[in-house]
């Protein structure tokens, strides 16, 4: 019985022993709870990031409110500097915009919560210090500015050669990540983002589509027909001609293929200008120009190269004959125009000669513009661009009190000022020196059996060649 009283002894006083412990416990708890609750009254709880900054501990009031630690900035090649917030004056201006949401007396479960905050944070700092501290330092020195991806010329085609991103730093992008770095506390920054970037990328799709556009413009060849003479557009020539438009694609440029097709027309077309002719009985004299050649009409001809061009792009075949379009057309298109099939008109022979494929066909004398008078024919290289029969001309007299009106079987003008070939019933005798007092009014008369023989033999636009020997 002993023995039972006094294990119930030992029982009561350790168990009082435990209860005093667990009190102690309890009350140290709760004492270490309520200074928690407390202090997080007016401090910030543990694993607390304003803005990716640590403000674990700080007080509410002055969460901004920091000695800001220095920080490394790594470029390219290692180039490393140094940037201390103190040289730069570097501040963040406290604000009552942020709204630290925490509950004090759940602060055992919540400080093992991350718990993230961002707020727009106005920083002071001396700027001007900054930049001038980079670009003095490693990161701006032997930069190499980024390139773009480009098209080459390689044998017959063009390759797309891939950008260079370069080493050259966009000194704006450099300053704000230094500044969140700072604001962040981040020991260092590992540039990248921070790189001029090209902007034109190998997977371009313009640098493509102008790829495919100038490889087939190195296949084109565009051929001008001028029968003894071809113009040929290939090539550098025919790429030259190409312009990128506003959303950086290749087109043909209007004003300079118009261009390459007015130079041609410089160097092809005939009409209105002076001619080397090899003169019967004289040989080769010069004569000035009239309305007989070749006029290229270059708006339409220009227009007709670039759709010819642009429908080549789609074909296998990429060469392509084109005859220019003209304003005016002589008989030949050779260097030669006058050919051998023309009209001879010599003003000072009184003479008018016809040669068809280089034979003569009809020889007469005429009589021509009455040079006394002030009526005399104008000599250059014109046409025989109608005939008419039974036309009647009219016109005004010399001196011009009166009027005339003379019938003719025949009647081929030659120029665009009524000048023209008929014959004349009222005359009995041509050439020699008729014309001085007794000329035309400056059309060629001639005996109507000869200007039949040219009426019903010469073809339309014929080259008529008046000149004086």
């Amino acid at each position: 019985m002993k023995d039972k009283i006094d294990s119930f002894k030992d029982y009561l006083q350790n168990f009082n022993k435990t209860k005093k412990i667990s009190l102690s416990i309890i009350l140290i708890l709760l004492l270490i709870y309520l200074g928690g609750v407390i202090y997080l009254k007016n401090h910030v709880l543990p694993n607390t990031f304003l803005n990716g900054r640590n403000i674990s501990n700080k007080k509410i009031t002055q969460i901004n409110n920091e000695n800001f630690k220095k920080i490394k900035v790594i470029g390219k090649d290692n180039k490393i500097v140094e940037i201390d917030p103190e040289e730069i004056d570097f501040k963040v201006k406290d604000t009552s915009k942020i709204e630290i949401k925490q509950n004090p007396f759940i602060w055992p479960i919540d400080m093992l919560k991350t718990k993230e905050y961002s707020s727009e944070i106005e920083t002071e700092y001396d700027k001007d210090s900054l930049k001038k501290m980079l670009l003095e330092s490693e990161l701006f020195k032997d930069i190499e500015e980024p390139e773009n991806a480009k098209l080459e010329k390689q044998d017959s085609s063009y390759i797309i050669v891939e950008e260079k991103e370069g080493t050259a730093l966009d000194i704006d992008e450099l300053i704000s990540s230094i500044e969140l770095g700072i604001v962040s506390n981040q020991d260092n920054i590992k540039l990248k983002e921070e790189y001029k970037k090209p902007e034109i990328l190998k997977d371009d799709e313009n640098l493509i589509y102008n790829k495919d556009i100038l490889d087939n413009a190195l296949k084109t060849e565009i051929v001008f027909d001028f029968k003894d003479r071809e113009e040929i557009l290939t090539g550098d020539s025919l790429i030259d001609l190409y312009k990128l438009d506003s959303e950086g694609k290749y087109i043909l440029d209007k004003q300079k293929t118009r261009d390459y097709v007015k130079n041609m027309a410089i160097k092809y077309d005939t009409f209105g200008a002076k001619r080397k002719f090899n003169a019967t009985s004289i040989g080769e004299i010069e004569v000035e120009g009239g309305i007989y050649g070749w006029q290229m009409n270059v708006d339409k001809t220009r227009d007709l190269l670039i759709d010819e061009i642009e429908q080549l792009r789609d074909k296998k075949d990429k060469k392509l004959v084109i005859e220019p379009i003209y304003i005016h057309e002589a008989l030949y298109r050779e260097e030669n125009d006058i050919g051998n099939t023309y009209i001879e008109i010599d003003l000072t022979r009184q003479h008018m000669w016809y040669y068809r494929d280089g034979e003569l066909k009809v020889s007469t004398d005429v009589v021509t513009g009455d040079t006394t008078k002030g009526y005399p024919t104008p000599t250059g290289v014109d046409k025989l661009w109608s005939k008419e029969r039974n036309k009647t001309l009219r016109g005004l007299n010399f001196g011009g009190s009166s009027s005339y009106a003379v019938k003719v079987n025949y009647w081929m003008p030659i120029n665009w000022k009524d000048i023209g070939i008929h014959d004349t019933s009222y005359r009995n005798a041509y050439g020699g020196s008729i014309y001085r007092g007794n000329g035309s009014h400056g059309c060629i008369n001639t005996p109507e059996s000869k200007v039949k023989e040219i009426f019903d033999d010469a073809p339309i636009n014929i080259p008529v060649i008046v000149y004086k020997s």
